[in-house]
């Protein structure tokens, strides 16, 4: 039965906060409330998707079906993220080594029981103090770098900080955030891995929504919440709008080229004269789910050899920059 089952969810949950939910949830629906109207009132933790699926399973008698889906769409999404973020780990850690090494080098490390000097400064004042006429370009930019750093520090760190507060605040913003969606997918290398992620996203839910019954019109504005991106949000909107008009969905992802490949708009036009959609769309979402895994696991492999020569041409300035003045002095 429905109350021994959140019950026994309550009693097994580790979270506290998700067991009191769990807790209140069992209440309301012990005293004659709807689960669906009992999940509405934590909309922090159960999103429109995830109640309007309820929703539907309780009005077709099939609720354990509908939480079936909901399990494997979870999964699903949740496997994606991860997949995303593991390949990320690799260059953001290589990334913030890079740039602790050259705080080191610039500003030294002041903290017991590694106390060590700023290296870089103490080599371009010896330079500087030797007097040598004809300094490398290298050098001279080092030079001039390091007076930057060392002496208007807190003008740059301030700058850093201004610019991620502005940078912050703006992506809250309608602007910024289509601005910040429309950059994340045309960033190169990653653009085709993230754009299947959102298709993959949007065709899994689309169609496990309406495999669950629930109207088109309804299953559109539910998929453009969750959907997570801009851009394919105010796509589907502008579907659902032109479908209560009387245009069939493929007709309005047509004009979408840019963001939409054909293939789904041919692939949802047979969907539509078959009356399969749903089978379609879980198809298009098997499709690129399997398309961007590939990227997504080749990811480092891209990445690594950019970063490395990025990286490699940065020490290769400031090794050069400082040895080859102290070559000079020497000679």
């Amino acid at each position: 039965p429905l109350i021994n089952a959140l019950n026994t969810l309550a009693e097994q949950a580790t979270n506290p906060p998700f067991k009191k939910i769990l807790t209140e949830v069992s209440d309301m629906v012990d005293a004659g409330s709807p689960l669906s109207g009992s999940l509405a009132k934590h909309p922090k933790v159960f999103s429109n998707f995830f109640i309007s699926l309820v929703k539907s399973g309780e009005t077709s008698g099939k609720l354990h079906d509908v939480f079936n889906h909901l399990a494997d769409y979870l999964e699903k999404q949740a496997e994606i993220k991860s997949r995303v973020m593991g390949a990320l780990i690799y260059p953001a850690v290589l990334l913030v080594a890079v740039i602790g090494i050259f705080i080191i080098l610039f500003f030294g490390f002041p903290f017991p029981p590694l106390e060590l000097p700023p290296i870089i400064p103490q080599i371009l004042l010896i330079v500087e103090e030797a007097g040598i006429e004809d300094l490398p370009f290298a050098t001279r930019a080092l030079i001039s770098i390091n007076k930057l750093l060392t002496n208007f520090w807190y003008i740059w760190l301030g700058l850093v900080l201004g610019i991620g507060v502005w940078l912050n605040q703006y992506i809250k913003t309608p602007k910024g955030r289509g601005f910040y969606d429309e950059l994340k997918l045309e960033i190169p290398l990653l653009k085709k891995a993230i754009r299947g992620v959102y298709l993959a996203r949007f065709s899994e839910t689309l169609s496990t929504l309406v495999k669950a019954g629930i109207p088109i019109l309804d299953s559109l504005e539910i998929t453009s919440d969750v959907v997570g991106n801009k851009v394919y949000r105010d796509i589907l909107k502008e579907a659902k709008d032109e479908v209560s008009r009387g245009l069939k969905v493929s007709e309005v992802f047509s004009r979408h080229g840019d963001f939409i490949p054909s293939i789904i708009t041919q692939m949802l036009i047979i969907g539509e004269k078959t009356g399969k959609t749903d089978f379609i769309l879980e198809h298009i979402s098997k499709f690129y789910s399997n398309e961007a895994d590939s990227i997504i696991k080749n990811i480092p492999s891209l990445i690594e050899p950019i970063v490395i020569l990025f990286f490699g041409g940065v020490v290769f300035i400031i090794v050069s920059g400082v040895l080859l003045p102290l070559f000079s002095i020497i000679k």
